[in-house]
């Protein structure tokens, strides 16, 4: 006769220290799981850069909350600020071959003008590059959140329609949150498709 105790109680702490057994193992196969991820937004204008603190400029506090995203996850994932690192002869060219590049997983954009949301707009037509996009902006512009009558709005709405995923943020650590927990998720879901091929 077994010592073993066979009541529910028993049964059920293996059946749970079971499951967190395998959880453990895949939260070890995540960890190895690389994403590439291009982070695009807003680069700091002519005469300022990273140390720039006290500057007032819109554009200032665009590319620091573009900087903050990238310093606060870049150990976790493998986020390259887009603009910094390239000397591109035709920038719209250029910059849309490379996020077409299979190895690029994740396509993160903090658009900040009419230009930068025109552009999310024309990569949404690309069918390598739309699924890989992840689109955050201010509330007030987001396409069903937003209470803005604005064109930028609308522009929102279109990459929305195309099934390009837009979410809104709140300050720069809710929008580092979202991302992360985005990534997270990527990265979860990576792990699943190369388990898979094995």
């Amino acid at each position: 006769m077994s010592d073993e105790d066979t009541s529910p109680e028993s049964k059920q702490e293996r059946e749970a220290g079971f499951v967190l057994q395998a959880l453990e193992k895949v939260r070890e196969r995540e960890a190895q799981v690389t994403l590439n991820v291009i982070l695009l937004g807003a680069t700091f204008p002519d005469g300022c850069g990273r140390q720039c603190i006290s500057c007032r400029k819109q554009d200032c506090d665009a590319a620091r909350r573009r900087l903050t995203v990238h310093d606060s996850l870049n150990g976790k994932f493998n986020i390259t600020l887009f603009e910094e690192y390239t000397e591109l002869e035709r920038p719209s060219v250029d910059e849309e071959s490379v996020l077409m590049d299979p190895e690029i997983d994740i396509v993160i954009a903090i658009p900040e003008s009419f230009g930068s949301v025109a552009e999310m707009v024309d990569f949404s037509h690309n069918p390598k590059i739309a699924p890989k996009m992840l689109v955050f902006v201010k509330k007030r512009y987001h396409p069903q959140y937003g209470n803005s009558k604005s064109y930028l709005r609308n522009l929102l709405g279109k990459l929305d329609a195309k099934g390009v995923r837009v979410y809104h943020y709140r300050s720069n650590k809710h929008l580092v949150k979202i991302i992360n927990d985005n990534l997270e998720l990527y990265r979860s879901i990576r792990c699943i498709d190369v388990i898979k091929e094995t």
